[in-house]
C-alpha cells in the first residue's frame, strides 16, 4: 500500500532496549535523540525497532502483555523533569519528591498524590479519548494481575477470569492506586514516545514499527476479547499457533499463542484489528506485519498436542481483513514479513495490496539461482536486509559456516578471500533495486556473534544486547555517508 512512494532510502534496525544506558535497557532519553541525530547525519532515513509492548519476564517483545499498550520500562524520568507542561501540573511536585530516576520510585511517590486528578495532567483527556477502546481493559487486566501475584489470567478465580463486572470493580477499587499508576504509565509512555517521534520526523527520520501477527496467551487482549481467540470456557488454548516441520525443525514450531477465531472477527467487521492498526498508525510511520503468511493460511495445532507436527493448514480471511483495513483507514504503510514457507497464494495476497516484501541476504546462498533473497531477483517493492533480529550478525553468521560455504558466498558476491564479507554484504544490499535497505546496528558496527539479539527457540540471553557510543566511530559515520551517497539512498533535495 506504499508502492506509490518508493523513494530509495536506507535505515538501521535497532530496538530501543539496545540503546546505551548505564542503568539497564535503553529508554526514550537523550541517547535515543542522539541516535536519531546520528541517523540523520549519516544519511539514513528510517529507524526500525521491535514491538514496544510491556513484556513478560523473558523480555520477548513478541509476547507482550498487550497488543496496544507501551512498556513503562522505556519511560525516562530525567526527560520528564525537563517537560515544562508536566512540571506546571501537580505531577511536577511528584517529580521533585522522587529521589531516584526509576519508574518504580515514581510510582511510590505518586501514592502521596492519590487524590490528584489524572484528567488535570496536560493532554490527559485527549489521551484517554484516543485510547479508550483498549486502555480501560488493559488497566483492569494489569491491576488484577498485580493483585493475583502476576499469575496468568486463566489461573485467576472464576469470577475474575470471566470478567464478572462486580468482581472486577471490587478488585479495581481495592487497588485504586495501582490502577491509576497503570494509567499514568501509559500516559507518560505515549507523551514521551510522541515527543521522540516528532523529534525524529523533524530530522527527516521515519519510525518503522513491528506488529506481531499473534498476541500472547497471557495478555489483556485475550482476557478482554476471548471470543476472538481459539480458547475454551476456562481460557485454555484449543488451537495453538506455530509453523510446520521444515529443514531446520523436524517437529515444527509450537509457539503457544492462540490462533484467531476468524469467523467471530469477520462477523464483527474486524473491529479489533482496525483498532489495533489504528493504534500502530498513531505510533509509527511504517509498520511491518510479522508472519504475514498467517493472513493467507495459518498452521493450526491442536491445543493438547505437544508437537507442531500435529497441525494442519487452515485458510485465513486475510483478503477480507486487508480490504476492510483499506476501506476504514485508507492506504496503509504496511510491509509484509514474508519469510519462511511462502506459497503462490501468499504472494498473490501481498501483491494485490501492493505491500512491500522482505528479503534477507543471509538467506540467499542455497545454491539456487531463483532464490528470492539474491539481489538480482528483487523487485523495487522490497525491503532488503543483511540480517534481522532473529539472525546472527553477518560476521557471526559467516564465521560459523564451513569453508566451502564461505568460498561459495564469496564467489556469489564477487569478492576475494582478502575482501571484507561484511562490506560486501552491506554494499550489495544498499546497491540493490529494493526501495528500502535496512542494516542491523550490529552490522553497522561490524560486530560478531556476541552481539546477536535473539536465537529463536531459546529462552536464555536474548533481547539483551546494547551498543556503546565509543563503538560508533567517526570512521563508521563517514563510511556510511559515502555508502549511502554511492548507492543513491540519500535525498539531496
Amino acid at each position: 500500500m506504499i508502492s506509490q512512494s518508493l523513494k530509495r532510502r536506507a535505515g538501521v534496525l535497532l530496538h530501543v532496549t539496545s540503546l546505551p544506558n548505564d542503568n539497564g535497557p535503553g529508554k526514550f532519553d537523550s541517547n535515543a535523540r542522539r541516535f536519531i541525530d546520528w541517523l540523520a547525519e549519516s544519511g539514513f532515513a528510517v529507524w526500525q525497532i521491535l514491538p514496544l509492548g510491556p513484556t513478560h519476564s523473558d523480555g520477548s517483545p513478541y509476547l507482550a502483555l498487550s497488543a496496544f499498550a507501551g512498556s513503562p520500562a522505556f519511560i525516562d524520568i530525567t526527560s520528564l523533569r525537563e517537560d515544562e507542561a508536566l512540571n506546571e501540573s501537580w505531577f511536577g511536585e511528584a517529580l521533585k519528591l522522587t529521589g531516584q530516576d526509576s519508574i518504580d520510585a515514581l510510582e511510590k511517590t505518586l501514592s502521596q498524590f492519590l487524590d490528584a486528578s489524572f484528567s488535570e495532567l496536560p493532554g490527559a483527556n485527549d489521551f484517554l479519548e484516543r485510547n479508550k477502546v483498549w486502555l480501560q481493559d488493559y488497566a483492569q487486566f494489569m491491576t488484577i494481575r498485580h493483585a493475583q501475584q502476576n499469575k496468568p489470567w486463566w489461573e485467576w478465580p472464576e469470577a475474575l477470569r470471566g470478567r464478572d463486572p462486580a468482581a472486577v470493580r471490587k478488585i479495581v477499587s481495592q487497588y485504586r492506586q495501582q490502577q491509576r499508576n497503570i494509567l499514568i504509565q501509559q500516559y507518560l509512555f505515549d507523551r514521551q514516545w510522541q515527543a521522540l517521534k516528532q523529534y525524529a520526523n523533524d530530522k527527516g527520520i521515519e519510525l518503522f514499527g513491528d506488529l506481531p501477527l499473534y498476541v500472547s496467551h497471557d495478555s489483556a487482549d485475550t482476557w478482554a476479547n476471548r471470543r476472538f481467540f481459539a480458547l475454551d470456557e476456562n481460557g485454555q488454548v484449543t488451537v495453538a499457533a506455530g509453523a510446520p516441520p521444515d529443514m531446520f525443525t523436524e517437529d515444527g514450531q509450537r509457539w503457544g499463542n492462540p490462533v484467531y477465531n476468524w469467523p467471530a472477527l469477520e462477523h464483527d467487521g474486524f473491529s479489533w484489528w482496525v483498532e489495533r492498526i489504528q493504534r500502530q498508525l498513531d505510533l509509527f510511520d511504517l509498520i511491518r506485519i510479522d508472519h504475514f503468511r498467517g493472513l493467507e493460511a495459518y498452521w493450526a495445532i491442536p491445543g493438547d498436542a505437544e508437537l507442531a507436527s500435529a497441525g494442519h493448514w487452515e485458510k485465513s480471511p486475510g483478503d477480507a481483513l486487508l480490504q476492510t483495513l483499506r476501506s476504514r483507514l485508507g492506504d496503509l504503510p504496511l510491509v509484509a514479513e514474508d519469510l519462511g514457507y511462502i506459497t503462490k497464494e501468499v504472494d498473490e495476497l501481498r501483491e494485490k495490496y501492493r505491500l512491500p516484501c522482505m528479503r534477507v541476504l543471509q538467506f540467499g546462498f542455497d545454491g539456487k539461482d531463483d532464490n528470492p533473497h539474491l539481489t538480482y531477483n528483487y523487485t523495487e517493492n522490497t525491503v532488503a536486509y543483511t540480517g534481522t533480529h532473529d539472525n546472527d550478525t553477518v560476521i557471526g553468521w559467516f564465521e560459523s559456516l564451513h569453508p566451502e560455504a564461505q568460498a561459495f558466498i564469496r564467489y556469489k558476491l564477487g569478492i576475494g578471500e582478502d575482501d571484507s564479507i561484511l562490506d560486501a554484504m552491506v554494499s550489495t544490499v544498499l546497491h540493490s533495486i529494493a526501495f528500502l535497505a535496512m542494516i542491523p546496528m550490529q552490522d553497522v558496527l561490524g560486530l560478531g556473534h556476541e552481539a546477536r539479539m535473539n536465537l529463536p527457540g531459546t529462552m536464555e540471553k536474548n533481547w539483551r544486547w546494547q551498543f556503546q557510543w565509543e563503538q560508533l566511530s567517526d570512521d563508521i559515520t563517514n563510511k556510511y555517508q559515502q555508502l549511502l551517497q554511492a548507492s543513491h539512498r540519500i535525498d539531496n533535495d
